[in-house]
């Protein structure tokens, strides 16, 4: 099983999950991360003010 967040994955590690179906994890770290950025998001979407490719689409969508 390969851990992701803790190394950048090697291209022999890539193949392994893409054609192996290597089982793979996220670290915790990874997933501290996650959280953290999720949080953020979150908070900027509470304010109800329009944020680029999330609340809105993107190039001509941009006010949609």
């Amino acid at each position: 099983m390969y851990h992701i967040g803790e190394n950048p994955l090697t291209l022999d590690q890539y193949y392994n999950i893409v054609v192996n179906k290597q089982k793979v994890q996220l670290c915790d770290g990874a997933i501290e991360r996650i959280n953290k950025s999720r949080g953020v998001v979150e908070k900027k979407l509470n304010e109800k003010k329009p944020i680029y490719g999330i609340s809105t689409g993107f190039g001509s969508l941009k006010d949609k």
